[in-house]
């Protein structure tokens, strides 16, 4: 456990905490039902001290949500990052209207970072294989061309 400790979260993981953090600032005031849940939740996680200090200085200092967000890489914690944003806003008892407009914010970022993961996969599959133009022509369109090639010579020939 003491390993862990000092290793703390993947960068992946501590950013989606950092921009669970910066939510908690959207409204423009951190209530103390906020500093409850953020403390909570963060009290058995393997933060390395570094870790832990950068969030009491997110929690004292807002941060932007989604320079946090970007830097958020896995699916796991993007879809994380969503269920805890969500049940940090209503911690208060509102889900106020700057805080909801900074979700939609934050989910349109998430689609777009998807839509970008989804082509460069697409990209990586395929290899940008460049092809000659015979690879082009299928076996069928070979086989009419020899038949036109064919009957053109025997037209040619008469």
């Amino acid at each position: 456990m003491e390993s862990a400790k000092k290793e703390g979260l993947s960068p992946s993981r501590f950013y989606m905490w950092r921009a669970i953090f910066a939510m908690a600032h959207a409204d423009g005031i951190v209530t103390p039902h906020e500093v409850s849940f953020l403390s909570e939740s963060t009290l058995n996680l393997p933060l390395s001290d570094s870790q832990r200090e950068m969030l009491k200085r997110d929690l004292a200092e807002a941060q932007d949500p989604a320079t946090m967000f970007t830097q958020v890489t896995e699916a796991r914690d993007r879809e994380e990052f969503f269920v805890l944003a969500r049940v940090l806003c209503w911690s208060d008892g509102d889900f106020d209207v700057q805080e909801r407009k900074m979700m939609n914010v934050l989910e349109d970022l998430d689609a777009q970072q998807e839509a970008r993961a989804l082509l460069e996969r697409s990209r990586q599959v395929v290899q940008e294989i460049q092809l000659n133009k015979d690879q082009w022509v299928s076996e069928h369109k070979r086989e009419e061309q020899s038949i036109f090639e064919k009957f053109s010579s025997l037209l040619k020939t008469s």
